[in-house]
């Protein structure tokens, strides 16, 4: 998981490798990998539709990213 300083965008990571530590997790355990699976077997993961998550995610991302411009390089790296 990437380091950030931002709370916010902490948050926002954590959320996104929340199922890292899971060790039934699909792939790596991330919630790219989540929707990857949904899409392709049409299942849902641990009882959880995870694409709606990740537009949610998207749109947290965006408006950080929009509130944040001054934000240190490495931290718009890992928003983007």
């Amino acid at each position: 998981m990437p380091k950030v300083t931002d709370p916010k965008l902490n948050n926002i990571v954590k959320d996104f490798y929340k199922g890292v530590s899971n060790p039934n997790r699909i792939g790596l355990g991330t919630t790219s990998d989540a929707i990857r699976y949904e899409l392709n077997t049409g299942l849902e993961v641990f009882g959880s539709k995870h694409t709606q998550k990740g537009e949610d995610l998207v749109i947290r991302v965006n408006k950080w990213l929009k509130g944040n411009p001054n934000a240190s390089e490495q931290e718009i790296k890992v928003a983007n």
